[in-house]
């Protein structure tokens, strides 16, 4: 099991800029670039989602199995792993935030959609306005951190509604049949993976309990965001696992049926030669 510190350690890259203390209830003021929102005095108040990294680039040297696996869990939970937006992406995430105050509900509607669609790495930026003096503004942005990791867990599922007559299988699926191949590696990343993200959903729903205890409202909402993308991910590694062994299962019948078809044919081989006159 992961110590308490790293369990700690996993919830913050998502929460690099915070957003300014509203003024009700009080709260420690903190820097919104820099900091997630001050937390009662038994919590750390700095995060990190080290234990659920973004997907790593291909590596050029040559992988050993367990480092196959893991790079292939990690590519396949990136909808739901931290990110952060470029320079440009976050100038436009904050002209849809504004947006969400428009006049016009058909334009806030779609500005929220739209903040939606960029996925976590959106995150960021929501953070600096969850206490957005417009009521409208905080009320979306709050919504729209909530529809987040839902929106990446769907992303990651609909890859597995891909049917056999389509021309190609979902990139879920190819990383599914990637680790059947190696199933001694394989069962062990997603366990893995699972037990760290249990920790830090587990530490998240303490910590919740004590930012609200403590008056802290803010740090209670990234607390609880944070919760939320565990159980995102706890989701999807449960259906990983579920099709993962239903691969395997596939690949050892295949395997068996391939055998005693060579089997057969051998003893039909052995029979033709035993008897070459028939």
């Amino acid at each position: 099991m992961l110590s308490e510190a790293i369990a700690v350690g996993t919830l913050s890259i998502l929460f690099a800029a915070a957003p300014a203390p509203s003024p009700s209830p009080p709260t420690a003021s903190v820097s919104a670039a820099t900091q997630a929102p001050a937390a009662p005095a038994a919590m750390p108040v700095s995060f990190n989602l080290s234990s659920a990294p973004a997907a790593a680039p291909r590596p050029a040297k040559l992988e050993t199995p367990d480092e196959r696996a893991a790079r292939l869990v990690g590519e396949y939970l990136a909808p739901l792993a931290s990110a952060e937006p470029s320079a440009a992406a976050a100038s436009e995430l904050r002209s849809l935030v504004a947006q969400m105050g428009d006049e016009d509900c058909r334009k806030r509607d779609a500005a929220s959609a739209a903040v939606v669609r960029r996925g976590m790495a959106a995150i960021p930026v929501l953070r600096e306005a969850v206490c957005h003096r417009d009521p409208e503004i905080a009320f979306r942005v709050r919504e729209a951190l909530a529809d987040i990791p839902a929106a990446g867990l769907r992303k990651i599922l609909r890859g597995f509604e891909w049917r056999s007559d389509e021309p190609r299988p979902s990139r879920q699926q190819k990383i599914v049949a990637e680790l059947a191949a190696i199933p001694t590696a394989a069962a062990p990343a997603v366990a893995k993976a699972q037990n760290a993200d249990r920790e830090v959903a587990e530490a998240a729903r303490r910590y919740v309990a004590e930012a609200e205890g403590s008056g802290d409202s803010a740090g209670a909402e990234t607390y609880r965001l944070s919760g939320r993308i565990m159980e995102a991910r706890l989701v999807a590694l449960e259906t990983l696992l579920v099709e993962l062994n239903r691969e395997i299962a596939e690949l050892r019948a295949r395997e068996e049926a391939e055998k005693a078809q060579a089997a057969q044919a051998a003893q039909a081989a052995a029979v033709a030669a035993a008897n070459p006159g028939r």
